[in-house]
């Protein structure tokens, strides 16, 4: 399985995005209950 340059760090950019978007949500949901 060989790597692509571009689209790994691409794939890493969404991953970490995906969950600093979820963790804000859950943060934020959390806040609003509280």
């Amino acid at each position: 399985m060989d790597f692509n340059p571009i689209a790994t760090p691409l794939c890493l950019a969404i991953r970490e995005n995906l969950v600093h978007a979820a963790f804000r949500y859950s943060l934020q949901s959390v806040l609003v209950h509280a």
